[in-house]
């Protein structure tokens, strides 16, 4: 499998398990499901609502461990990349 497509299946399987969890709390919310762009307000405010989903945050992680980034850093100081970073910064003005 390349990496666009276990991307592409991760990100299958998380809009899958929002559905659900959106669904499990308000079964009507077909409408806004269908054009979730012009109802984003009101599918934030469902999936903030519902219950805690162990496997939809297990997935949601496992989609942005596959995604990657490029940083373009130019003129900059003080710039991290990464996780669990510490840095002591002391500029000269």
């Amino acid at each position: 499998m390349t990496a666009s497509a276990a991307v592409t299946d991760a990100y299958a399987g998380v809009k899958s398990l929002t559905r659900k969890a959106l669904r499990r709390n308000d079964p009507d919310l077909d409408e806004q499901l269908a054009d979730p762009t012009a109802h984003d307000t009101e599918l934030r405010e469902a999936l903030t609502a519902a219950e805690p989903d162990e496997e939809l945050v297990a997935a949601a992680r496992s989609l942005l461990a596959l995604t990657k980034y490029q940083v373009d850093i130019k003129d900059s100081q003080g710039i991290q990349v990464g996780d669990n970073n510490t840095m002591t910064l002391n500029f000269d003005k």
